[in-house]
Formats: structure tokens, C-alpha cells, sequence
């Protein structure tokens, strides 16, 4: 007879287990299914959008994208004058870094400096 009940055990053991798993499932599901779904999309590309088949499309039935578009390119702009702005600055940087060697090189020297034509090589140095 405990061989029997031993089974019993057995087989009630794997079902409140099943059952808890399915309960959690259950309890997951509801929670995934009932928070707020973020809009937000973060695309590697844009082309992504047209990513299907571009044959027997009827005329009409694609986003229009310039919206899209636009605000990449906007952001591209934006990234190429900060780019800009901060190669300028180095370089202006380098230029009176050179400007203040050159000036002490000929203090150095006992030599007149070079005047703002001579540096912008407006005028040749005497």
C-alpha cells in the first residue's frame, strides 16, 4: 500500500508545482500586458522603415518620411557644427601657441618681432 501512496505523493508533488509555475506565468503576463508601452523607438537608420519588398507597392501606401528626414538631418547639422566649432577653436588655440613661440624665439634672439602682416603672410619679413 506505500508503494502506491508513494506515487500519490509523487504525482501531487508535480502538480502544485506545475501550478505555481503556471500561476507565475499567468502573474507575469498580466504585468508585462498592463504597463504603459513606451513610443519610443530608437532606429539605427532610417531606411529601416522601407526595409520590405519595394515591388507590387501601390502608389500611396508608404510613410511619408519627410518628417523623418528632416530631423535627422537637422541632427546632423547640429553634430557637424559642434565638430566645427571645436575645430576652429583647437586651431585658433594652435595659432597663438605658434604666434607666442615666434615672439619669443625673436626676444630671444634680439630680433624684432614679426608684424601681424609678416604673421598672416601678408607681407614679406625684411
Amino acid at each position: 500500500m506505500a508503494y502506491y501512496n508513494y506515487w500519490q505523493d509523487e504525482y501531487a508533488r508535480r502538480n502544485t508545482m506545475h501550478t505555481k509555475m503556471v500561476e507565475q506565468a499567468g502573474a507575469d503576463r498580466n504585468l508585462f500586458q498592463g504597463s504603459p508601452w513606451s513610443h519610443h523607438i530608437d532606429l539605427k537608420f532610417p531606411e529601416i522603415f522601407n526595409t520590405g519588398s519595394p515591388y507590387n507597392i501601390p502608389a500611396g501606401h508608404s510613410a511619408d518620411l519627410g518628417a523623418l528626414r528632416a530631423h535627422y538631418e537637422k541632427k546632423n547639422v547640429e553634430v557637424e557644427e559642434k565638430r566645427i566649432a571645436k575645430l576652429k577653436e583647437m586651431a585658433g588655440e594652435r595659432e597663438i601657441l605658434q604666434r607666442r613661440k615666434e615672439v619669443e624665439e625673436a626676444l630671444l634672439a634680439d630680433k624684432k618681432a614679426p608684424s601681424i602682416l609678416q604673421w598672416m603672410g601678408l607681407q614679406r619679413p625684411e
